[in-house]
């Protein structure tokens, strides 16, 4: 079933718009303040993303943390981008770490991202991805990994998968 907006639309978009044109002077630029804020908060949040699926998916993550964060109290959460981690005299890198504080319990997730372009293009390459997530795992990491069609065919939905991970009850 299609929402219809009130300007009979079903487009959000073009409802959005019809409204922003009637608002007042003053509230377009308090609204046109949070909108700049808002944008340049993303860009900084991405600014250390390797890849556009890792930007994509770091978009749709604070987006989808910002709506969840206005209707739930689960806690401190924090997003790293290109985040180090020393795993049993080993380094790796991922994509993103996600460190959960909730009710003095601690949770540590991992998400990658894997592009097509050097993840399980060689053997090698998919059998130290394989070995990290068994290291990582072992460390008490929850690893979540997505391919590059997955992300660029829909971020909403990876974010939303993240999310459902990041404040379940138990991984």
């Amino acid at each position: 079933m299609k929402k219809i907006y009130q300007d009979g639309s079903n487009d959000w978009n073009i409802s959005a718009f019809e409204v922003a044109k009637k608002l007042e002077p003053r509230v377009k630029q308090y609204f046109d303040k949070i909108m700049e804020s808002t944008a340049s908060n993303y860009l900084i949040e991405i600014s250390e993303c390797e890849s556009p699926i890792e930007q994509l998916l770091g978009l749709a993550l604070q987006h989808k943390l910002i709506i969840f964060e206005v209707k739930s109290d689960y806690g401190v959460y924090t997003i790293y981008p290109q985040y180090e981690i020393d795993c049993f005299g080993k380094k790796y890198r991922v994509d993103f770490y996600i460190n959960v504080t909730y009710e003095g319990q601690e949770r540590n997730i991992v998400i990658e991202c894997d592009g097509h372009d050097f993840h399980e293009k060689t053997k090698e390459q998919a059998a130290r991805d394989k070995q990290k997530d068994r290291y990582l795992a072992r460390a008490g990491y929850k690893v979540i990994r997505f391919t590059g069609s997955e992300i660029w065919a829909d971020p909403d939905e990876c974010a939303r998968e993240v999310l459902s991970v990041v404040f379940s009850q138990s991984y």
